[in-house]
């Protein structure tokens, strides 16, 4: 796909007021999400740019025709489209727009992997896929949709990185732990992931829990079966 100069000036604002006035139309929302794909140095985070492109999305996300349609036919441009787009959803719900959490639903059932690997560019650089980032923003809605749909809790995190499990112990709030500690655990989160041998800074969960001083979740985690000696 042809690339934008950098040091070219992209008048952002009026390409998406012209697109806006498409009603929806797919031809139009495919040069923007070509717009996106093509310059990765490009990224929606001015609020009105994302609710332009949430607008155009509307009428498929409604669709249960263009999810089973999507979910089947598949080419690198449009692959790399809806890929971009559930990245963005993503992280534009765990900055709080509940409402593009209806478009990671629609996303998911589109057929993205809920264990995809990305540069979520949010403020902990540690963050690289979905389930951990609504987990450390705290967005309970999301991770429970992300587990529906096959996110995996105990993925093993890279090196230096907290599992799910030990990012929700590592939660100040210890209302909002103790809730995400019960969803991960309830979807099949194990306490001792990841092990000794995953590397001496990936802080297993019960750890994270005592030295947040959330007593109540670290007597849960042993219940669970949390290896005291880890």
């Amino acid at each position: 796909m042809p690339e934008l100069e950098l040091n070219e000036e992209v008048k952002r604002q009026s390409l998406f007021a012209r697109v806006s006035r498409s009603n929806g139309q797919l031809d139009y929302a495919m040069r923007v999400f070509l717009f996106l794909v093509s310059n990765d140095y490009y990224v929606p985070d001015i609020r009105n740019d994302w609710d332009v492109i949430k607008g155009m999305l509307g009428p498929m996300t409604t669709s249960v025709l263009a999810a089973s349609y999507l979910s089947q036919h598949r080419n690198p441009t449009l692959s790399a489209i809806l890929e971009k787009l559930f990245q963005y959803s993503i992280l534009w719900t765990a900055k709080g727009d509940s409402d593009s959490l209806e478009l990671v639903r629609w996303l998911l059932e589109c057929g993205q992997d809920p264990n995809q690997i990305a540069n979520y560019n949010c403020s902990n650089p540690g963050i690289h896929r979905p389930l951990e980032l609504a987990v450390f923003s705290q967005k309970g809605d999301l991770a429970r949709l992300l587990l529906i749909h096959g996110s995996n809790p105990n993925l093993k995190p890279l090196k230096g990185e907290l599992s799910p499990l030990a990012i929700a112990c590592s939660i100040l709030n210890s209302e909002l732990a103790q809730e995400l500690v019960e969803l991960l655990l309830s979807n099949g989160a194990l306490p001792n992931e990841p092990s000794e041998g995953d590397g001496a800074e990936n802080k297993p969960a019960l750890h994270c829990a005592i030295e947040s001083g959330h007593t109540g979740i670290a007597v849960l985690l042993l219940q669970r079966g949390a290896n005291i000696q880890s």
